[in-house]
């Protein structure tokens, strides 16, 4: 039987809580680093808030998100198969992302492996596209915690 690759994750440079903050800080706009970090270089608008958003590609739905702060997650879904979650966890005294990949498919199961090329290489693209969110979530801690006036603390 055919499995998508388990869960990845990559640790951060933040408090699990100002991690979680960055990760489902969304509203409806454009989709960018400030706004939906969670889903980088992908051109999406989304619709909706505060908590159930669709995310658009000009004018076709492309996914349905879902953010929960308080469970510092970030669901996102497509028509078919795809179910892809971000989580914000603790590991080791440190915060980490994690996301994971499913086939949420009700009928036609079997050809998700070949409607997308048996997955070649995906375990890769998913590290790579989580390293991308754990960086955007980074820098926006980092943005966050930073003096309100750009300037260095005076000592």
């Amino acid at each position: 039987m055919f499995r998508l690759p388990g869960p990845v994750s990559v640790p951060l440079r933040a408090s699990v809580d100002a991690a979680g903050r960055a990760l489902t800080r969304a509203a409806a706009g454009p989709a960018t680093e400030s706004n939906a970090l969670f889903l980088p270089g992908r051109g999406l608008r989304l619709t909706g808030g505060p908590t159930r958003f669709e995310a658009w590609s000009g004018d076709t739905r492309v996914l349905h998100v879902d953010v929960d702060e308080t469970a510092r997650t970030v669901v996102m879904a497509g028509d078919w198969w795809y179910r892809g979650t971000y989580r914000i966890h603790e590991r080791g005294g440190a915060a980490w992302v994690e996301y994971r990949v499913e086939n949420v498919a009700e009928r036609g199961r079997w050809a998700v492996p070949w409607a997308n090329k048996l997955f070649a290489g995906y375990r890769g693209t998913m590290l790579g596209t989580t390293a991308i969110v754990a960086s955007r979530i980074a820098k926006a801690v980092d943005a966050e915690q930073a003096p309100e006036d750009g300037g260095e603390a005076a000592g």
